[in-house]
């Protein structure tokens, strides 16, 4: 990892984080879920995978532009 900002950003349960690269809303779901919504470079994606699965979190990420078009989806 790059950063250790990451790990922080991915330990919370729930709230805000922000760094120099991510803007991020994290919130558990009724169902155990956690959403993680917000703005992430793109050259962090990768990394933030590896670090959710480091963390046994299943997870799925959509990747969109600003006009919220859906470029790429990843299931793990």
């Amino acid at each position: 990892m790059r950063d250790p900002q990451l790990l922080a950003v991915a330990v919370l349960e729930e709230g805000e984080a922000e760094t120099a690269w991510c803007r991020v809303e994290i919130d558990k779901i009724d169902d155990g879920t956690t959403l993680i919504n917000g703005v992430i470079a793109p050259q962090w994606i990768d990394d933030l995978t590896r670090l959710l699965a480091w963390l046994g979190w299943q997870h799925s990420l959509e990747l969109s532009d600003e006009d919220n078009n859906i470029l790429e989806e990843r299931h793990h």
